[in-house]
């Protein structure tokens, strides 16, 4: 039996040449790349899907307020029926004397978080400072430096349900 070698056809040695080089690119690419180098500009667009993310490396603090939707939710995820016992409070009214900064507030009911306000005033006129809610969200806040006519202020709160 005495065979010869034969030589490798050139289809087979193009083959070979080419998975050479197609694996020295991709670790040319591991290897040699600076970390961070490649972004979003290097990627082509919808190259990275669903199954491509890590599981865990997109939260809450990395998606854009506003960028959702109602429909990228599961079911009983969002709070149904909006806002419950809707319900405004007035506060009481306070004599504003001349040049004097001042404030009043109004509270709501236990168990009611507020989540508007604002005021009203029965003539003369002041400068309103701040008009926010309280620090513990259960009534509305507003400050005013009145100028040199007395006059008086009313605060209001809207509050709802906490729940």
């Amino acid at each position: 039996m005495n065979r010869r070698w034969r030589a490798p056809s050139p289809a087979f040695v193009v083959s070979i040449v080419a998975l050479f080089v197609a694996l020295g690119g991709t670790t040319y690419a591991a290897t040699n790349l600076p970390k961070n180098s490649v972004g979003a500009k290097q990627l082509k667009k919808n190259a990275v899907t669903s199954p491509k993310i890590k599981k865990g490396a997109v939260t809450g603090a990395k998606v854009k307020v506003g960028s959702l939707l109602a429909i990228d939710f599961k079911a009983g995820e969002l709070p149904t029926g909006g806002l419950t016992g809707l319900q405004t409070v007035t506060g009481g009214s306070i004599a504003l004397t001349p040049n004097e900064q001042n404030g009043a507030t109004a509270n709501c009911p236990a168990g009611k978080k507020a989540i508007s306000g604002g005021w009203d005033s029965a003539g003369g006129t002041f400068e309103v400072k701040r008009s926010l809610p309280t620090s513990s969200n259960a009534g509305w806040q507003v400050i005013v430096d009145n100028n040199p006519i007395a006059t008086d202020l009313t605060v209001y709160v809207v509050c709802a349900n906490a729940s």
